[in-house]
């Protein structure tokens, strides 16, 4: 669209909600499992969550993996609370095992960090299969299947309930919609 500028503000799922439910930005994308009331809601693709540690990791070298149970009591490089990341996780881990998700050993704002710290070998964590594919090709992390649990989510396009898309913001979610069907093939 000529003379649009579009400008991307990152933040977990909570910060997502309440930016476009304050009127901040127009549309915004969001992973967690159930967004808030007033919101809109539609899906734009789908991924899988990782659990991914350094290649050193005593999981790196369990080819059969892990159970969610050992999961579930593992303290891990997390995303902070209102990540839609650790939502779905924490939603999942309940469903499956009952269990809650042992806190954190380390919360952190960004996947970037995780990442990170995970590749320092500080602690398994749990990312976006499309946010850790290049290292586990390159070899600073390393994914750990999880026995018998489905991580896979859906990603989706929110705005204003009662409002309709329009210009650029139609727009973007059309692109996002377009590269989710792409990335399944």
């Amino acid at each position: 669209m000529p003379g649009t500028t579009v400008a991307l503000i990152t933040g977990d799922s909570d910060d997502v909600a309440a930016a476009v439910l304050g009127d901040r930005v127009g549309v915004g994308f969001v992973e967690g499992p159930k967004p808030p009331r007033g919101l809109s809601t539609s899906p734009v693709g789908r991924d899988e969550l990782t659990v991914i540690v350094h290649p050193g990791h005593p999981w790196a070298r369990r080819g059969s993996g892990i159970t969610p149970a050992e999961l579930a009591a593992t303290p891990l490089v997390s995303r902070e609370h209102g990540s839609g990341t650790r939502q779905f996780l924490e939603q999942a881990l309940r469903a499956h095992t009952g269990a809650l998700l042992a806190p954190p050993l380390l919360a952190l704002s960004s996947t970037t960090a995780v990442r990170t710290a995970v590749a320092e070998a500080v602690a398994p964590g749990v990312l976006s299969s499309l946010a850790v594919s290049s290292e586990l090709r390159a070899g600073p992390l390393a994914a750990v299947p999880v026995t018998g649990l489905d991580l896979t989510r859906t990603l989706r396009v929110v705005h204003r309930a009662g409002t309709q898309l329009v210009g650029a913001a139609a727009g973007l979610a059309a692109v996002a919609r377009t590269a989710g069907r792409d990335a399944r093939r």
